[in-house]
């Protein structure tokens, strides 16, 4: 795949394409062979058949987003968690939006760099502080650090 030696299957697909309607997608499509969303400009049928010789354009679009001040992307299946700091998560979220990719979430969340396993008497005591924050109206969110036997699942 993605190799000018495919050059006449690229020739039939087009053929292929040619007797099949093809309507104007209701969703953003992310072009292999230009690495950006599908523009109302484009002939969708070529890019399909194009994408047989082409190299895939991936990396353009995620390079984009760590241009934009991501720090990590993990895929999971069609959705992508990107990682980035405070500061730079409303670029990042622009970034996304301009390239026209639904933003499920954007929030700050707290991620440590590293846990730690206390005993179980220490433990005790921070499920119990963690408890009476939790019953707090005045508490949002609490973030620890702490593995606890709850959690070692």
């Amino acid at each position: 795949f993605h190799t000018p030696v495919l050059e006449p299957a690229k020739q039939a697909l087009r053929e292929k394409f040619e007797c099949i309607p093809f309507h104007t997608p209701k969703i953003p499509v992310a072009v292999n062979v230009t690495g950006k969303l599908l523009s109302q400009e484009e002939d969708l049928k070529c890019l399909l058949a194009e994408q047989v010789v082409k190299p895939v354009r991936f990396r353009e679009d995620l390079t984009a987003l760590l241009e934009a001040g991501a720090d990590d992307i993990v895929t999971d299946e069609d959705v992508f968690e990107i990682y980035t700091s405070p500061n730079a998560l409303g670029a990042v979220r622009d970034a996304l939006e301009a390239q026209k990719i639904k933003v499920l979430s954007a929030e700050i969340d707290m991620i440590h760099a590293n846990y730690i396993t206390p005993t179980s008497e220490h433990a005790e005591t921070i499920t119990k502080l963690i408890d009476a924050l939790d019953s707090s109206d005045d508490v949002q969110n609490i973030f620890h650090n702490a593995i606890l036997p709850e959690d070692e699942e």
